[in-house]
């Protein structure tokens, strides 16, 4: 009774751990664009560039926060420094003895160019000592701050740039991995079917109804379709990796695309918003990021000026030394306070024009970026206009492509039916199949077209 408890308990397990990797291994089209938004190396070095620009922020604000330093210092001499003193002491005392008649003049010895040699200090000498620093009033620096903040905001709309260009690529490599698998699943069903016509079309012949021509033209069309299906099956696995690298999904392990080709052309042939809504140049991430760019530009003036400006920094320092022979010996060592505290004013005068020259490059850097925006507010509407016509001809050319298939379809089931009647060549039907063949291309390629312009229209108006 245990062993099948625990047997039913295994199996148990191993089903549930197999459902999150078949979760893991199927995607819808916004399954696979969030999954490349998690685990694409793009994103990844975006995440990186981000805490980048965190720590940048920190290390700015760190230079109006106090600093706070600890010293301790020791020496220790060998032996003392010696330091010669002018002789001051023999003139007194000779001459005082002179006075007193205690010394004859002449016994007075010439005064020497030297002098007394001394020696200062104690062998051992240690202090300690805490000192802070701080800024008390710098006007550059809260703008600079402000322009770090912004610095950051800047990454995450470049980051925000990043992703679309990410959504449109796995877009694109997953209606391409889609376009694929639904031309070989065309063939395939192509293959059945005409295989089957050339089964039925070697028993008539066996019967004497129809000559061996006919069989091998039928054969024909199947083995070259055949190698277009080799072919299909190949081109599959191909834009199946395509789709692996942009998501960043690993190689070698199987995908499933679980998006109905159907179901997306159809509601994407029907979106008529895109085409008749006005276009704003603010709806784009990357002209969002140049206004983040020209509000830098300003402050980055602003900051220029601003270093004319005063600047004041306060200092507090506490220290405590000793001097001893013997650091050991309590009743040798004794321990002196010190300490101070003040501020020191820093007034530019005259910097050489290097703050003019400074401001007219900012100037002239901000003139450039407002004519790149200009610029690229032009190109902006001219790939939003561009876009909507290629998607309106996209549509066009796919409902075209639709009547050209439903008829080639009709001419194909015509003739096989009277090729089974006996009133057909298998020669209408090899014609009758290329036209239908070719209809089914032109089809599939008005179908990605119209899936692709629609991605490019998205991207376009900022979606």
């Amino acid at each position: 009774m245990k062993t099948k408890l625990l047997t039913s308990l295994f199996f148990l397990l191993l089903c549930t751990a197999g459902r999150p990797l078949m979760g893991q291994n199927s995607f819808s089209l916004e399954e696979a664009v969030q999954y490349a938004l998690k685990n694409s190396a793009q994103v990844k070095q975006n995440q990186l560039n981000l805490v980048d620009a965190d720590a940048q922020l920190m290390e700015y604000k760190s230079i109006g926060i106090p600093k706070v330093n600890a010293t301790i210092d020791f020496s220790h001499y060998f032996a003392i420094p010696t330091t010669i003193l002018p002789d001051f002491l023999s003139p007194t005392i000779d001459n005082r003895l002179v006075h007193y008649n205690l010394l004859d003049s002449n016994l007075v010895e010439d005064p020497k160019g030297g002098g007394i040699p001394a020696r200062f200090g104690l062998s051992n000498s240690l202090s300690g000592a805490l000192a802070m620093n701080t800024i008390l009033y710098d006007p550059s620096f809260f703008v600079g701050l402000k322009a770090t903040k912004l610095y950051k905001e800047l990454v995450t709309r470049q980051n925000s740039v990043s992703d679309i260009t990410i959504r449109q690529s796995v877009a694109k490599a997953y209606l391409g991995a889609l376009i694929a698998i639904r031309s070989k699943s065309i063939l395939d069903q192509n293959i059945a079917t005409l295989d089957k016509i050339v089964k039925e079309t070697e028993a008539v012949r066996k019967q004497g109804f129809v000559e061996q021509l006919d069989v091998d033209r039928l054969s024909l069309s199947l083995q070259t379709m055949q190698l277009e299906a080799e072919k299909a099956n190949r081109m599959t696995e191909i834009t199946l990796n395509v789709l692996r690298m942009h998501m960043g999904f690993p190689f070698g392990e199987t995908i499933l695309l679980t998006e109905n080709l159907d179901v997306l052309a159809d509601r994407l042939k029907i979106d008529n918003a895109d085409l008749v809504s006005a276009f704003r140049p603010e709806q784009r991430p990357e002209y969002r990021s140049m206004q983040m760019a020209e509000e830098l530009s300003k402050i980055r003036m602003q900051t220029i000026k601003l270093s004319a400006y005063p600047v004041i920094t306060g200092f507090a320092n506490v220290s405590y030394g000793s001097q001893s022979n013997n650091l050991i010996d309590k009743d040798q060592t004794q321990w002196f306070p010190s300490s101070i505290a003040g501020f020191k004013l820093n007034l530019p005068i005259f910097d050489g024009f290097n703050r003019k020259a400074r401001y007219q490059r900012a100037n002239v850097e901000l003139d450039k970026l407002r004519l790149q925006m200009n610029e690229f507010e032009r190109a902006m509407n001219l790939e939003v206009s561009t876009a909507r016509i290629q998607f309106d001809n996209a549509r066009t050319t796919l409902d075209g492509s639709q009547r050209n298939l439903d008829l080639a379809q009709k001419i194909y089931d015509q003739a096989q039916l009277k090729y089974k009647g006996g009133i057909g060549s298998s020669l209408e039907i090899n014609q009758a199949e290329t036209v239908f063949l070719q209809a089914q291309s032109g089809y599939i390629q008005a179908l990605y077209n119209m899936l692709v312009t629609k991605t490019d229209l998205d991207k376009a108006l900022g979606k």
